[in-house]
């Protein structure tokens, strides 16, 4: 190495982080997960659920997470919220007004196809990914409807075995609107639901599949009496369970997530199709608006952290800057400090010095190094810290080098630069007094 610059090598080593893996690009499927299967029941109250008899619901939340303390979006209907679990992006965004119309935002079955991965969408509507999907039936009244559009799922599943399976049930909606959803009618339309889940997770179990399959089971918006579409709280909230790979057992999310109608809730509705898309190994929805759950992965994996350059030289007086790059952020965006310490009491300047994140958000840190004025070849050891309640990231910089010749090294050289110029002079008088002797 040149001696007159002086170079700092960044290594890092990364502490694990409370949560799962951020949302990195994937190009398959998890290897744990082998399908997915989103059931939407249309309209269910959390407390009534909960108070339902329902064991097959039950044992779901059990053996994965859940809460019954979720948002919808605003409005509280249907064609407003259905969309948004699809698509993870709020009606602002997705657009939908229409049954008939379009959709702008991308949904988890894209997602799935463009991976090479086969969707069934049954009892559904086309815009929510049937145009796209290996088979969809479309939405249509029939007699006995969830009982119907069940038998399809079970049939088309037990034959053909696809990635993501959606079904969906509007009788509970339906029956609230009638009759109110403190009627018994409206409990025995969800104990009637949670009988049709029960068939298909013994389908699954029969195909011996279902320890490898991911199950979500959700609501779009609540009940208020028989209507809704309100921001009353009774119409806001929403349940949500997972249980599958990489999910927490039995476990209550907490209520981390401030929302305007609710105060703090579980998650956001548009916060279900990014985790359902992460769980499996995938990217999330071009257009979501959502953050991944974060709290109920099973799994602890490294809080992932990058640096722009590994390599900077400069000579005495330069400034060598970096960008450190976290991502995967899981707890409350107030417990991440950075902290960066020298070893031989260099400056180094930063900022940010605290990650104001979101969970789930990545953020930057820029760190800048003024090389000090070094005599000799000298070496230091500087360390960042991004340090939290859940995760420590750590960056180690090893600085080695030797600067340019400081001012204080020059009176050391006047000496010997005289004596060389004096005998320079003298050397020439004595040989010009020779010459003319000569003569």
């Amino acid at each position: 190495m040149d001696g007159r610059y002086l170079t700092i090598v960044l290594a890092f080593s990364v502490v694990l982080g409370f949560f799962a893996p951020a949302p990195a690009p994937s190009c398959g499927a998890s290897s744990e997960i082998k399908h997915v299967i989103l059931i939407v029941l249309d309209g269910v109250k959390p407390d009534t659920l909960v108070a339902a008899n329902t064991p097959n619901i039950d044992n779901l939340v059990a053996e994965g997470s859940y809460t019954w303390n979720a948002v919808t979006v605003t409005p509280s209907i249907t064609i407003a919220a259905i969309p948004s679990i699809f698509t993870g992006a709020t009606p602002d965004v997705h657009k939908v007004t229409d049954w008939d119309g379009g959709i702008r935002a991308e949904t988890i079955v894209e997602v799935f196809e463009e991976a090479g991965l086969s969707t069934a969408i049954i009892g559904q509507d086309p815009i929510l990914g049937g145009y796209s999907a290996t088979y969809c039936t479309g939405f249509y009244y029939r007699h006995e409807q969830y009982e119907y559009f069940t038998t399809i799922a079970i049939d088309w599943f037990t034959q053909h075995e696809p990635f993501f399976l959606t079904t969906y049930d509007p009788v509970p909606d339906l029956v609230a609107h009638e009759y109110g959803e403190q009627s018994d009618e409206y409990r025995e339309a969800i104990e009637d639901a949670d009988f049709q889940i029960g068939r298909i997770m013994n389908m699954l179990r029969e195909l011996d599949v279902y320890e490898q399959t991911l199950i979500v089971i959700t609501t779009d918006h609540g009940m208020t009496g028989s209507s809704h579409g309100s921001t009353l709280p009774t119409d806001m909230r929403i349940f949500s369970i997972f249980k599958g790979p990489r999910v927490k057992k039995g476990f209550e999310m907490e209520n981390v997530v401030f929302t305007p109608d609710l105060g703090y809730a579980g998650h956001r509705i548009i916060d279900i199709a990014p985790t359902i898309t992460v769980l499996a190994g995938l990217r999330t929805p071009a257009n979501s608006e959502g953050r991944v759950i974060y709290q109920i992965f099973a799994e602890t994996d490294p809080v992932f952290a990058s640096v722009n350059r590994t390599e900077a030289t400069g000579g005495s007086g330069d400034n060598l800057d970096y960008m450190v790059m976290v991502t995967n952020l899981t707890s409350k965006p107030e417990n991440y400090k950075i902290e960066i310490t020298s070893e031989k009491g260099w400056t180094v300047e930063f900022s940010p010095q605290r990650l104001t994140l979101e969970p789930g958000e990545s953020g930057n840190v820029v760190i800048r190094v003024p090389i000090p004025d070094l005599k000799k070849s000298s070496e230091d050891t500087l360390l960042a810290k991004v340090v939290g309640t859940e995760a420590s990231i750590e960056l180690e910089f090893k600085a080695i080098g030797k600067p340019l010749e400081t001012a204080s090294e020059v009176p050391l050289l006047l000496p010997v630069t005289a004596v060389v110029f004096l005998g320079g002079v003298i050397s020439a008088l004595v040989y010009y007094r020779f010459r003319r002797g000569r003569r």
